[in-house]
Order: C-alpha cells, then sequence, then structure tokens
C-alpha cells in the first residue's frame, strides 16, 4: 500500500482547522493552513497587443499542505485533456505556477522543484524546468519558466505538473486545495505523485477524493485565445420533488474564454417534453477559470421516478457558445411523487470504520445517539470495518462490503446516506451531520415500502422473505434488493482513541477521559450483504401501484457469532442512480414472544411444518419459527 494512502486512512477524520503532529519519516502527513493570509498569486499579461496570457487550472484556493517523509519525493499534476487542448491548438505553454508548501522545521526553508509538461504522465518530458519551492510564502504561487514554449496540437492530451524533494520530516511540499467534489471528467486535475513502501514513484488520483486537487496551474500566451465559452460544470435539481409544487433547477458554469461572461442562455427539457429555454444575467461578471451559479424554477406535473432533467449551456454573452458540445451539456435524473402516493423514507446510514481509526469512535458515537433519538426503525445503521494494512487487520471486516469502503474513498471514518452521494456527499460520521439529513430525508416521501415477512436460517446461509410496494406504477422499473445482516454485542476488541487525553485530548462524550486503546463491544457491526448492488431480477421491469412484490434472497451468516443479537436489512436499491430508494431493518421476535401455541388435537396424524410464507419446509431449522400443522391443528411453533 501507498504510503500516502496509509496516512489518508488515519487522518481522513480530521475536521478543517485540526491540526496534526507530524508524522514519522516516510508517512505522509497533512499540515492544514487554512489559517495562514495567502500572497498574492503571479500573474502575467499580454506581451504584445496581439498576444493574450492565461493561467489555466483546475484547483481552487490552496488550503492544506503534505509530504511523505524526509527523503521522498512527492508531486502534482492536471492534464489539459482533448476538449481542453482543442480550445487551445495554436497557442504555447510558456509556465507552470506551483503553490509553495509548508514546514515546520526551522531549518528548511525551501524545495527542489522540477516542473514538466508530458504527452503521458510516466513519460519523457517535452519540456522541463527546476528552481526552488519557497516555504517562506506558503500558499503563495511561484512561476518556473520553460526554455522553450510548448506549441499545442489538437488532438494531443498533455500533462504539466511538478516534482518536488522532501529533504525533512516537517515539510510539507504538496499544496492540494482541500475539495474532493472535483469535475475528474472535465477538469483532471487530481494526479498525485508518491514515493511507496518500497521508494517507488508513481502517480495516482485516489487522493484527489480526500484531499482535492494539487495545486498547480500552466501559462498559456497566444494570438487565438478562446472567446464566448462556458462549460456547464455542474447541474442540481431536488432529488424527490412534488409534481404539484415547482422546484428549482441550479446549473454551475464556469468560464473557459479569455473574455468576462455577463450573461447565459440556458435550454432544457424534462422527460420526453418540449426544450424550454431560460436567460440569467450575472449579478458579477466572471473571468475565466471562475464559476457561477444560475438558476430558475421549473414545473413537472407528473409522477415518476428517474424522471430525466437534461440542460444545455446554448449561449454566452447574447452569442453562441463556442466551447465543445461534451462540455455544455448535462443531465440528471429525479422522483415526482405526491406525497399522499409515498410511503415513509428511512435513512441508511452504511458507515467505513476500524478499530486501528483514532478518529472513528466519532462514528460510534454519532450512531448510537442516533438510535436513541430514532428507534422506531427510521434510522437504520451498518457499520462496515475495514482494514488499514495487511499486518494491522479489524477483525470485524466483511469481504462482501468492500464497495462501501471503495465509495467513500478509501477515508475513515466515512458514511454514505442512502448512497446518495450527490446529494449528501461523503458524510463525516458525526451526530450533528446525521441529525441534519435525517430531518430532510424523513420527510421525502418514498416511492416504495420494504417489508421483511420472515427468515429462515440455514447451515450457512440465511433467507429472507422481502416484500415491497410500490406507490406508483413503473413500467420499466429499474430496482434491486439487497440484504444485510449486522450483528450487536461484538468483542470486546481494542479501539484506537485519538480523543485520549493521552493523544489529541479532544472532547467527545467521554472518550477524552479513555486510554488511547479502549477495549469495546461494538454494535451495528456488517457481517455479510448479498451484492452491494443489490441482486438481479430481484424486482420485476414492471411494477403496479399498490401490488406487492415478494422475493426470497438469500445471504451469508457464517460470521454471525449469536444470532440473538442478529438482525435483518432489506435495502431497495436504484440501479440508474445508485441510491436506496427504502430499506427496512428487521429483528426477529424473542422466543417468549410466540404465543398461542395449541395441544393438537390428533396426536396420530402426521406432522408437516411451513415457514411463514406458507411453503412446506422438509427439514425445519432449529431455532427457527414455523407453521405446524397436524391434522386439524395449525400452531405457530419455534422449532
Amino acid at each position: 500500500m501507498n504510503k500516502f494512502l496509509h496516512c489518508l486512512l488515519a487522518i481522513a477524520a480530521l475536521s478543517p482547522g485540526a491540526g496534526l503532529s507530524a508524522a514519522s519519516a516516510g508517512q505522509l502527513s497533512v499540515h492544514d493552513i487554512s489559517h495562514i493570509v495567502p500572497s498574492a498569486e503571479t500573474e502575467t499579461s499580454g506581451a504584445q497587443a496581439t498576444t493574450q496570457t492565461m493561467t489555466v487550472g483546475y484547483c481552487l484556493e490552496p488550503s492544506i499542505s503534505m509530504g511523505t517523509g524526509k527523503g521522498t519525493r512527492i508531486g502534482g499534476a492536471l492534464q489539459l485533456n482533448a476538449a481542453t487542448v482543442a480550445m487551445f491548438a495554436g497557442n504555447k505553454i510558456t509556465a507552470v505556477l506551483v503553490a509553495n508548501g509548508s514546514t515546520k522545521s526551522t531549518t528548511a526553508t525551501s524545495a527542489p522543484i522540477e516542473v514538466f509538461c508530458t504527452k503521458t504522465l510516466d513519460g519523457t518530458p517535452i519540456a522541463k524546468a527546476t528552481g526552488q519551492m519557497d516555504y517562506t510564502n506558503t500558499k503563495k504561487y511561484n512561476t518556473y519558466e520553460f526554455a522553450s514554449p510548448i506549441t499545442i496540437e489538437e488532438g494531443q492530451p498533455l500533462y504539466i505538473g511538478f516534482i518536488a524533494e522532501q529533504q525533512e520530516a516537517d515539510e510539507y511540499p504538496l499544496t492540494a486545495d482541500g475539495y474532493p467534489g472535483h469535475d475528474a471528467i472535465n477538469e483532471p486535475g487530481g494526479f498525485y505523485g508518491l514515493t511507496d513502501d518500497y521508494g517507488d514513484f508513481g502517480w495516482s488520483v485516489g487522493p484527489a477524493s480526500q484531499y482535492g486537487y494539487p495545486c498547480v496551474k500552466v501559462i498559456i500566451e497566444g494570438e487565438s485565445m478562446p472567446t464566448d465559452m462556458c462549460r456547464l460544470s455542474a447541474i442540481g435539481v431536488p432529488y424527490s420533488t412534488d409534481p404539484e409544487q415547482p422546484f428549482t433547477a441550479e446549473i454551475e458554469i464556469t468560464n473557459t474564454a479569455t473574455n468576462e461572461i455577463t450573461s447565459v442562455g440556458i435550454s432544457y427539457r424534462i422527460a420526453d417534453g418540449e426544450p424550454q429555454t431560460a436567460t440569467a444575467d450575472l449579478a458579477q461578471p466572471i473571468g475565466y477559470g471562475v464559476s457561477a451559479v444560475v438558476s430558475f424554477p421549473v414545473t413537472y406535473p407528473a409522477e415518476g421516478n428517474n424522471v430525466k432533467f437534461e440542460a444545455t449551456v446554448s449561449t454566452v454573452n447574447g452569442r453562441p457558445n463556442g466551447a465543445p458540445e461534451t462540455m455544455t451539456s448535462a443531465s440528471t435524473t429525479f422522483l415526482s411523487l405526491s406525497p399522499e402516493n409515498g410511503f415513509q423514507r428511512n435513512m441508511v446510514v452504511e458507515e467505513a470504520t476500524g478499530t486501528w481509526c483514532g478518529w472513528c469512535p466519532r462514528g460510534i458515537v454519532g450512531m448510537e445517539k442516533m438510535k436513541e433519538l430514532h428507534s422506531d426503525g427510521t434510522f437504520i445503521p451498518i457499520a462496515v470495518h475495514g482494514n488499514y494494512s495487511a499486518t494491522q487487520r479489524d477483525p470485524m471486516t466483511s469481504s462482501s462490503y468492500t464497495s462501501l469502503i471503495n465509495n467513500v474513498g478509501g477515508g475513515f471514518p466515512a458514511s454514505l446516506i442512502n448512497r446518495n452521494k450527490g446529494y449528501y456527499g461523503i458524510v463525516d460520521p458525526d451526530f450533528d451531520n446525521f441529525k441534519a439529513a435525517y430531518a430532510d430525508i424523513v420527510n421525502r416521501p418514498a416511492v416504495a415500502k420494504v417489508e421483511i415477512d420472515s427468515i429462515e436460517r440455514k447451515s450457512r446461509t440465511t433467507d429472507i422473505y422481502a416484500k415491497v410496494t410500490f406507490g406508483i406504477s413503473e413500467p420499466n422499473a429499474t430496482y434491486r434488493l439487497a440484504y444485510v445482516i449486522t450483528e450487536d454485542e461484538v468483542g470486546p476488541y481494542n479501539q484506537s482513541n485519538y480523543y485520549s487525553y493521552l493523544s489529541q485530548n479532544m472532547p467527545l462524550e467521554g472518550w477524552q477521559d479513555k486510554e488511547p486503546y479502549v477495549s469495546t463491544i461494538y454494535n451495528d457491526v456488517a457481517r455479510a450483504i448479498s451484492s452491494y448492488n443489490g441482486t438481479a431480477n430481484s424486482i420485476p421491469a414492471s411494477v403496479t401501484a399498490g401490488e406487492p412484490v415478494t422475493h426470497r434472497g438469500s445471504v451469508s451468516s457464517t460470521a454471525v457469532k449469536n444470532y440473538k443479537n442478529a438482525h435483518y436489512i432489506a435495502l431497495l436499491i436504484n440501479t440508474t442512480t445508485g441510491y436506496i430508494e427504502n430499506a427496512v431493518l428487521y429483528t426477529p421476535s424473542d422466543p417468549s414472544s410466540i404465543t398461542d401455541i395449541e395441544a393438537d388435537a390428533d396426536p396420530d396424524a402426521p406432522v408437516r411444518y411451513y415457514n411463514l410464507q406458507g411453503v412446506e419446509v422438509a427439514d425445519p431449522v432449529y431455532g427457527h419459527i414455523y407453521i405446524r400443522r397436524q391434522g386439524s391443528s395449525a400452531t405457530k411453533i419455534r422449532f
């Protein structure tokens, strides 16, 4: 595993402004520099009246700096992709801007740096330049000029970046913007150069999902710079709407040309409706690389799920948008549902956590407090444990749930809420975050109600009998069911605790009074999921309002230690969006709750056993609930 990723797992929970002591040599450490006042960024102007100069980059303001340890190399890069080089073809790259890192060292004030331009990240540089990164001017961009400008050719993407030498443990040469939500397709700027455990240097995009983009920009000069070009960088509508109420559509635009944008024209269409237009005058003109959000009211009077909303930025400053078509359009989907046709929507939290993760007690507290407040089944917690490394492993990991770890970017602790990452993001499992999301979720009607009628345990698996009732008919339904087993009272195992008075000494519901390693009993431990994306054909391609759909799913139960502490969850997954539309948590009744066991009226009649769905069972399993029929008598029993 890469050293950078080692630390990424360990410190992903740091909130903005939280400090972190220097890591030992060879590990990545992050130095928050958001409190440091930035110096003015390097600016350039055209050398001649006919020549224009632009600073092109995808990063936001510098926020955090990081390093990989004494004697290692670290770098950052961006790509001018095919669409971008098409806009700038014929112009020239003259220099690279790199934001200075920071240091806690009293002796290191600079670091050797090399900037480059290549056709492939690992390829031979077309051009390169060397210099010194200036730690005394943290956040300020230094300019590194190429000896000979590079002509941009249409059809030839380019990578521009830097590699710095880290000489001391307390140096942090790479500065990033800290924003994890970049558009990596249209703005590919999240390339990190890292030194691994074996001393080898390589490139990765993984850290961008946690730390944002490295602060690298490129200076382009020429006489044929783009004008009146605008990229549609984001599109947003509520993921659920009421067909009787108007809602707001939001379009984020980004200027990709040399001249300022004062107005844009938007064309949009909902489902198969007629195209419509909206025009927006910006309150403030925006220059190159600057974004603005325009919004307008929208109505859609019909009901349906996965309703398509597509939009195009058609005009800029009253003239046709000159940007490539792939950059000007985007689409999303939403649910349009009347409250009277919907059902109670439950909140599902799938949290990535680990015994080795010192910040993960925050998630333990957040989940437990939510369960205390919402014990009615509207809050469904699933704690997905993951490993730190091959040698530091969590004893409660579930190999069937690794997709969740990947979907939160490898950071711990982190969570997804109803898998709606587009709306809620990757959520820090803090109680206040959960509480805010819960208030929003439960007030949005769900398209379907999910129920579990019963479960049937076998030697290595458990069958779960689910029922789904939809509020609206859908001739092209795209749903699947997934099944999860969780277990309470697991352990005890030692939980790493950075909140301890002997570590960071940060307040957290009494964890600050505990030792750095705390013997802990764990709840909501994910033992297995049947399939992360749901079981194919578990929901038919066409569903009718009010007509229940039944399904028997199967999930491994070999990891369960005590079935008395097990919970069973059914997730209804929308395969178009990946969202969990609704879910249910089912806890089998205690044996003492079984009543009405009657004496048999005909002791000589053959005995037959049926599960709670009425299916005859040839070999009943010990501990399960059945209908026992003998002659004319039928009783519910625990076998």
